[in-house]
């Protein structure tokens, strides 16, 4: 039996759980926590966390933690065969964290090949792992593994017989917030954010749920792969919204299958979304990331034991009192012993050794509070330049199309803060026309589009007139920097 906690999108989720093919789960808890209580995976409300915690706390022992953060590095290296320190050193490069490498712990999940060894990597920052080791050390919970939900996802499509070997999407959506996990051969590649902006009761939830789709598609197909894409699954859609989502792609992207996971029987789509992640801490690799580990490892320091202490001091204090005496010879021998043999004493005394450790104890205190000071103001930072867009925005995007465009689909990334228009236009004009217009409403800092020549017939979405050939578009508009429209 396993005990996981997972921690993030305001809600603790402890599961004690074990795997035999299925997910056997004995026991799980889903507790809501204050909003903003966690941002981006930093905590910023401990004390809330840690009253929740010690309500579980017998179902803590022994726990994996599992985190998540945009401020993880992740990243899949194809390497010759090298120990796990050699492969740590590697990352700070293929990261990209060479100049700031200090401030971040690395670790890696080790799959052996034939020649040398599939590997994914992590740079995890150093202020982050320390929150969350102080918080359980604080309510005296021991945890043994933490580790990254990318991993985690890795290691549960590995251990997926129709999983294992093939190329598809994994899509999870908890609330508002969607995450897309893109393998190859069984092999992951990469992840993409999202938040969804639409009424999950309306027909734009499954539009724009598509577009999310539809975009990871063609980004594996700009990368000219080996591998097709054949299937995109769900998890916390739902069975009625997968349905809608299944017919909606089978006009525009025939060849990809849609499908609702269900991770154990017996439960149901929702309750697999909550407890999703932590099930997929279950797994364990040979060689597998653990950052408590890595922490220890990265933060260990040769320390001079107290013992070493007194002997240092009383030889530098011979060698001080051998150079007095050449200039005092008149210095008696016994009182120069009787100060060494105080001074031993002294240094040796355990309120002295006690001191020093608490003063060197308050110093590492010190600096994790900068930190977490240093985080706290980065947060805040993110939230003043976090942009919503209302309706009004909305509106005027559809109002300067006019009769002239006809859009087709709308989307916004929270982290590129963009939005991504597709349509139609009569003429090459009317697009241009379109994207200087999206210019003058004064909402966008930048606006790329690409047109050509359409192979289908353009029909008018109101009246279904047919207008003949047409010109499709993508434009991709940028939300001025520092503005909040809500």
């Amino acid at each position: 039996m396993q005990n996981i906690i997972y921690i993030n999108n305001d809600a603790i989720q402890i599961v004690s759980a074990v795997h035999d093919g299925n997910f056997n789960i004995k026991n799980h808890i889903n507790v809501k926590l204050s909003r903003g209580s966690i941002i981006n995976g930093t905590i910023l409300n401990k004390e809330e966390i840690q009253r929740h915690l010690l309500e579980h706390k017998e179902y803590l022992k022994d726990a994996t933690v599992l985190i998540d953060s945009s401020g993880i590095l992740a990243k899949k290296l194809e390497l010759p065969t090298l120990n796990k320190k050699q492969i740590q050193e590697v990352l700070k490069y293929e990261l990209g964290v060479q100049d700031v490498k200090d401030e971040y712990i690395y670790d890696v999940n080790v799959i052996s090949g034939k020649e040398g060894a599939s590997v994914l990597g992590c740079a995890v920052p150093k202020s982050l792992i320390e929150s969350y080791l102080n918080m359980f050390k604080e309510i005296d919970v021991k945890i043994s593994r933490i580790d990254i939900v990318t991993n985690a996802i890795t290691k549960f499509v590995n251990s997926q017989k129709d999983l294992c070997n093939s190329s598809f999407i994994l899509n999870i959506i908890a609330g508002e917030n969607l995450i897309s996990f893109l393998f190859e051969n069984g092999k992951y590649k990469l992840s993409n954010r999202n938040r969804l902006m639409s009424n999950p009761q309306s027909e734009e939830y499954i539009n724009e749920i598509f577009s999310k789709l539809s975009s990871m598609l063609q980004f594996s197909k700009s990368q000219k792969s080996a591998y097709e894409i054949k299937a995109s699954y769900y998890i916390g859609l739902g069975k009625e919204k997968t349905e809608k989502l299944k017919t909606y792609t089978q006009r525009y992207e025939s060849g990809t299958r849609i499908e609702e996971m269900l991770l154990a029987p017996n439960q149901d789509a929702e309750t697999n979304a909550a407890l999703f992640h932590p099930l997929a801490g279950i797994f364990k690799g040979k060689q597998d990331i653990n950052l408590v580990e890595a922490y220890k490892q990265a933060t260990q320091v040769q320390k001079i034991s107290s013992g070493s202490i007194v002997k240092l001091s009383v030889i530098a204090f011979l060698v001080a009192a051998t150079l007095t005496g050449y200039v005092f010879m008149s210095v008696n021998i016994k009182n120069l012993n009787n100060q060494i043999e105080t001074a031993t004493a002294y240094l040796e005394d355990p309120v002295t050794v006690n001191k020093l450790n608490e003063a060197q104890m308050l110093q590492a205190k010190n600096v994790h509070l900068n930190n977490i000071i240093t985080q706290a103001e980065l947060s805040e930072k993110d939230l003043e330049n976090y942009k919503v867009l209302d309706k009004r925005d909305i509106d005027n995007v559809f109002s300067i199309a006019g009769t002239k465009v006809s859009l087709g689909t709308m989307s916004y990334d929270s982290t590129e803060k963009t939005i991504s228009l597709t349509g139609t236009t009569k003429s090459e004009l009317d697009c241009s026309e379109f994207v200087t217009n999206l210019y003058k409403i004064g909402l966008f800092s930048n606006v790329t589009y690409k047109g050509y020549s359409a192979s289908a017939i353009q029909t008018d979405v109101n009246s279904g007139t047919n207008l003949g050939m047409g010109y499709s578009f993508t434009a991709v508009a940028t939300l001025k920097a520092g503005e909040i429209n809500g």
